[in-house]
């Protein structure tokens, strides 16, 4: 069965710093995957999204020291295992991956506090990986970026189905699909871009 991979998310540390703004919701990396999971998939992404962004010339804040700090990366439960976290860290991103469903809701926290609490929410080595993660996710930080991905990651996949009309593919074969699902990310892109783009008052 072949699945989408959703693209990795990139958005900074804090809320108030994102690569891009909330309302742009552009794609830097997409794909496709013949798994029945999104395990196998993680580091490829967040590779291919570094990437992108370094094509793209996209500025970080930096710290005291002059170094950008690590890129914010949610992702759901289907991409967490150690080997990934290890991955998308060394790609220079802060994974914050879901470990199981949380049924209940993510907090209401002002970014401010948030940042203030957070000194280094990146995984102890000398915890327990799983348990490391998921009290990671369940920081003030973290529940702020989890609860990002409702109107940064997921109306993406909303507006390329419901607006688009896009709800299935055309072709056959991961070759070809794939192919397919990268012109419908571009188009989505350009859409984008254009619908943004300063006027040339």
């Amino acid at each position: 069965m072949l699945r989408d991979m959703r693209q990795t998310e990139a958005k900074a540390r804090s809320t108030k710093c994102r690569s891009e703004p909330p309302k742009v919701q552009t794609i830097v990396a997409a794909g496709t995957t013949a798994d029945a999971n999104d395990k196998r998939p993680a580091v490829p992404l967040a590779e291919a999204a570094m990437a992108s962004l370094a094509v793209a010339a996209n500025k970080h804040p930096h710290d005291e020291q002059g170094h950008p700090p690590p890129i914010s990366n949610t992702a759901d439960s289907g991409y967490h295992r150690l080997a990934n976290v290890q991955g998308v860290t060394a790609a220079g991103l802060d994974p914050y991956f879901a470990v199981g469903r949380d049924k209940r809701r993510a907090s209401q926290v002002d970014p401010a506090v948030a940042s203030s609490r957070a000194t280094d929410t990146r995984v102890l080595v000398s915890e327990d990986p799983k348990a490391a993660m998921a009290k990671k996710v369940r920081t003030a930080t973290g529940r702020i970026l989890y609860a990002a991905r409702k109107h940064v990651v997921e109306p993406v996949f909303g507006r390329i189905k419901g607006v688009h009309g896009f709800g299935k593919f055309l072709l056959r074969g991961l070759e070809r699909v794939s192919a397919e699902r990268q012109l419908i990310c571009l188009t989505h892109n350009l859409l984008k871009m254009r619908k943004h783009a300063p006027s040339k008052s």
